[in-house]
Formats: C-alpha cells, structure tokens, sequence
C-alpha cells in the first residue's frame, strides 16, 4: 500500500470514529440524594431531598418598588391577597421555607431555619404577573420572571419576621 492510501484510509477511520462519537449521549452521572426527614424525593430533584414544607401564620416583608423606594413592614397571610400600598399590583404569600434551596426548583433542606423564605405571588387584577422571593438573610434579592415575561421593573422583597410557624404533622417549631 502506497503512503497516500495509508493516510487516506487513516483519516476516514477518524473521520468516522468521530462522527460516531458525537453521535453518542454523554452519560450522566449517577446521583446519591441524601438522607430526608420526610423520605420522599420532589420529582425532577437529585442530589437534594426535600423536607415538607412548614406553614407560617403571617409574614412581614419590606418591598422594593424602586432603588429609592421601599414599603416597610408589609404583612401577609399566605394564601390572602393583599394590595400594595400605592400601586395597582397586589401581593400573596404561597410558600414558606425553613432552609431554602435550589436543587432544579425552591427545596427544603431542614427544619432548621438556617436560610428562611417566602415565595411572593405579584399579581394585577387578579392574574399573577411573577413571583419572587423574600429572604430573612438577603435583602431585595431579584432573579428574572419566571413566567418568561418581560415584566419591567419586577418589585424585590426581604423577609423581615413570620409567626405561627408549624409543621404539617402538628410539630410546632422552636
């Protein structure tokens, strides 16, 4: 065999090698979760599990309307709608966490209340435009709309206090 048959045949096996290589689906790695007090995994979760959520009596929140605007000492009862003061948005608390994460969605790691937060609904006329999070140790944290609309200028929100937290067995919190 001549050298030009050899290093076309060479090339034509990498070209094909390579070709079948991309080809491939790269193999995730397999996940270990860890251990939970509630022994379910959330769906779509993998590394975390994810406690029950606890439930709280009221919230106190500061907004964020703009950089030089804030509305102190907003209370709310999760699941009530409230109007916020000099605005046509109105706000609701859904959800609360004791040590918030995100593991491909909001989880609860503990009932330790290490990372505590609320989810704000932000609605006008009814229909939820966004929602945001309220965070006891990040004040006015923002992250995009998650409903992939362009909102303007989304309101931030910091978790002051909450009362009446409970667990959904009837365990009261210390």
């Amino acid at each position: 065999m001549n050298k030009k048959a050899g290093i076309f045949i060479l090339i034509l096996v990498v070209a094909v090698g390579g070709i079948w290589f991309l080809g491939q689906k790269p193999k995730a790695p397999e996940q270990t979760a860890a251990p939970s007090s509630s022994g379910a995994m959330p769906p779509g979760h993998g590394q975390f599990m994810s406690t029950e959520l606890p439930e709280v009596d009221e919230v106190t929140i500061d907004v964020q309307v703009a950089p030089e605007l804030i509305v102190e000492g907003v209370t709310l009862t999760p699941g009530k709608t409230i109007r916020l003061q000099g605005s046509d948005l109105s706000l609701r608390a859904t959800e609360f966490y004791t040590h918030w994460n995100w593991d491909q969605g909001a989880i609860n790691l503990s009932k330790h209340e290490n990372n505590p937060a609320v989810k704000v609904e932000v609605l006008k006329n009814g229909t939820v435009l966004y929602y945001g999070w309220a965070f006891k140790q990040m004040p006015f944290f923002r992250m995009s709309s998650h409903k992939g609309e362009d909102v303007g200028e989304q309101l931030a929100f910091t978790l002051m206090e909450y009362k009446g937290l409970t667990w959904p067995s009837g365990e009261e919190a210390k």
